[in-house]
């Protein structure tokens, strides 16, 4: 994993770093999927507004368009244009786009690079028309080699004679995942790391059991026996969880719960469990490190 950059002491400077660790793993899923910066940070203004305008709702108190802007660091102008869009962003405007997409989208909808039925013409690297002109065009202050060789490597263009290349789609995306694969992956990011944060927050109620164990240092056979293993036992572990939360609602073929609740009649709450098996390849001159013991992270508990 990479580090971020250093941080200072302070709270502020540890919360920016450990927002740079949250979204590592989440840059590499979008970049598979041909989206950048720009469609990120568009996402990022939505859900700062939206979750600034929840919090105001929970205490009762009348949406404030400034008193959000204030906290999140938007102009008010910004922060109505997001509260009047009640979903998350679907599309962008052309120049706010990944860099890559606005040429594929050139590509596919400007006249002067299509055919006369209307499809994107295969185009030599210089001339009139050509990829040098699409990409200066479109890609900004891209130098288009640079841009074609991504394009290339991406697999969102391919050469289909000398010096003649086409697009192979709208986008970039290296992914064959579905959109609705996506989405179920944004559902759990979302359920775990609510649960994470929580503890750290105003959440009432006891504090739920929450650990990580690391075995770092493993040689790759015995990285792939381990995995194999907890494969395994965790398999075991969620069946078990599925058969507690059966009894608990009363599903058909398991006993229902009976016993009186002990709990408010207000409101509902949901519980779940989350298993998942970590494998992550350290770089090769970490292999030659001894192993290290596991090692277990620190339970996070309420104060």
């Amino acid at each position: 994993m990479a580090r971020p950059p250093n941080s200072s002491k302070n709270p502020s400077g540890k919360a920016a770093e450990a927002a740079v660790l949250a979204l590592q793993p989440l840059a590499n899923l979008l970049l598979d999927h041909g989206l950048g910066v720009p469609e990120l940070y568009e996402a990022i203004k939505w859900a700062f507004v939206h979750e600034a305008a929840r919090r105001q709702s929970a205490r009762n108190q009348p949406l404030n368009a400034s008193r959000i802007a204030a906290i999140t660091g938007l102009t008010r102008h910004e922060v109505a244009r997001l509260l009047k869009a009640r979903a998350a962003p679907d599309a962008l405007q052309t120049w706010k786009r990944q860099r890559g997409n606005r040429v594929l989208l050139g590509w596919h909808t400007d006249a002067v690079f299509l055919t006369k039925e209307g499809k994107p013409r295969a185009l030599p690297y210089e001339g009139d028309p050509s990829f040098s002109t699409l990409a200066r065009q479109y890609s900004g202050d891209i130098p288009p080699r640079a841009m074609l060789d991504e394009l290339l490597a991406q697999g969102a263009v391919k050469e289909t004679s000398q010096d003649n290349f086409k697009p192979l789609g709208r986008v970039v995306q290296r992914s064959a995942a579905s959109g609705e694969n996506m989405l179920e992956i944004g559902r759990r990011l979302n359920v775990v790391a609510h649960a994470i944060t929580a503890h750290s927050g105003e959440t009432a109620g006891p504090p739920a059991f929450q650990d990580l164990a690391m075995a770092e240092g493993l040689a790759p056979h015995e990285a792939l026996e381990l995995v194999a293993t907890l494969n395994r036992r965790s398999e075991n572990f969620f069946e078990l969880s599925q058969r507690v939360v059966a009894t608990v609602h009363g599903t058909p073929g398991a006993k229902a719960n009976t016993k009186p609740s002990m709990a408010p009649a207000v409101g509902r709450a949901s519980v779940g469990v989350f298993v998942s098996v970590i494998h992550q390849q350290e770089p090769n001159n970490a292999e030659s490190q001894p192993p290290r013991p596991a090692r277990r992270g620190r339970p996070l508990s309420r104060d």
